[in-house]
């Protein structure tokens, strides 16, 4: 069902796992708050009065350098301390009510440009690669010595930034924030899927049974019309012929699955594959790629409807969006990447080889899906 983005609904965040209410009719009430008006106040390239200028005194009557590029300093007021073990207080006890832990890391500033009006999209290019350089650096330090590294801009009095000088703040800590602690967590959730042979098994026969078709399908009208002279119009009812045999069983493949089960259709496609590829070793004729092309829709009919009717009955209700979000990332991705590289592939293998090489992908298949049915066994056991 597809919803109605203007009235009101949940939207589901898959890097939190949370829902957030979003009410766009409330966009149409009158509005009688606060507005703010640009600010149109030009500021001077150096400000004697500003503690990020190049050469000025700051607080505790550090001194900037002279300097012509970037700039970074350690914040004379850290929101982090990079506090010795022996100086670390002790964690609370974590099942109270009222927790707090102990946290160490380290605060520093980086400026931008010494130019003192100048923000970070009005910098000259070969300025923005220097910041960048120096971003990279400063990751690749402090990324050595704690967890967590976040690099962010301070810009604007309504985020709290005390100095309109274009400027960022390097936060390093041995702790991740509350955030990404979350999204971490999540998306480490996606992967434990997998840890269900079953899961696997559907995932894996869908993506390689989706990447193998598009693989051989995207590179069969070149190998026949450009590089063993077929005409257009047998090329065409080759292609026709496999788009047919995509779809045409699946009339029957619901019934087949009931009938013998998941893992008997996912054995027949992937065997259904394993001839097709050998058709390759013969003759590259007219009927040996229609035979070739109809198999190759069959098997993929099989494989695919196997596998995707597997998943629905593998996972959770509660983790149904994040299967079959999973799911389709890695299916959609393993076939447009399968038939992008198909076109070049042709050109630069032989017909036989670029058949070949779906073997190990076809094999994959037949191992999970033996994986999968071992796990079966011993569960039911």
């Amino acid at each position: 069902m597809v919803l109605n983005p203007g009235l009101p609904h949940r939207r589901f965040n898959p890097l939190t796992g949370e829902w957030v209410l979003v009410s766009p009719h409330r966009m149409k009430r009158p509005w009688q708050g606060r507005v703010d008006e640009p600010a149109l106040e030009q500021l001077p390239e150096y400000d004697p009065d500003c503690y990020l200028c190049p050469g000025n005194t700051r607080a505790e009557r550090r001194t900037n350098l002279e300097y012509s590029g970037t700039y970074v300093f350690e914040n004379d007021f850290p929101a982090l301390l990079d506090l010795p073990n022996g100086k670390k207080e002790i964690d609370h006890d974590q099942k109270a009510l009222f927790r707090s832990q102990k946290i160490s890391g380290i605060s520093r500033v980086i400026c931008f440009s010494p130019n003192h009006a100048k923000t970070l999209p009005e910098l000259e290019l070969q300025q923005i690669t220097e910041l960048i350089e120096t971003w990279q650096e400063q990751l690749q330090d402090l990324g050595s010595k704690y967890r967590w590294v976040q690099i962010f801009e301070n810009k604007g009095a309504e985020m709290g930034c005390s100095n309109p000088h274009p400027h960022g703040q390097i936060w390093a800590s041995d702790r991740l924030p509350t955030e990404i602690e979350k999204e971490n967590a999540n998306q480490r959730s996606y992967f434990e899927l997998l840890k269900n042979p079953l899961i696997l098994q559907a995932i894996v026969t869908a993506a390689f049974a989706y990447s193998i078709m598009s693989f051989i399908m995207t590179a069969t009208p070149i190998s026949m019309y450009k590089m063993h002279g077929f005409t257009l119009g047998s090329t065409s009812i080759v292609i026709q012929s496999h788009i047919i045999a995509m779809f045409l069983p699946s009339l029957v493949t619901g019934t087949l699955i009931k009938k013998f089960g998941h893992s008997i259709i996912i054995y027949t496609g992937a065997t259904i594959y394993i001839i097709c590829v050998f058709l390759s070793f013969y003759e590259q004729s007219f009927f040996n790629y229609l035979i070739a092309l109809v198999l190759l829709g069959i098997g993929w009919n099989f494989l695919f409807i196997g596998g995707t009717s597997l998943l629905v009955i593998c996972y959770k209700e509660s983790e149904k969006f994040k299967a079959q979000g999973f799911n389709d990332v890695i299916v959609f991705s393993t076939q447009s990447i399968a038939s992008l590289i198909a076109g070049y592939s042709i050109l630069k293998f032989s017909w036989n080889e670029i058949n070949l090489a779906c073997i190990p992908l076809i094999l994959l298949i037949f191992i999970v899906s033996i994986r999968a049915d071992l796990y079966k066994k011993k569960w039911h056991h």
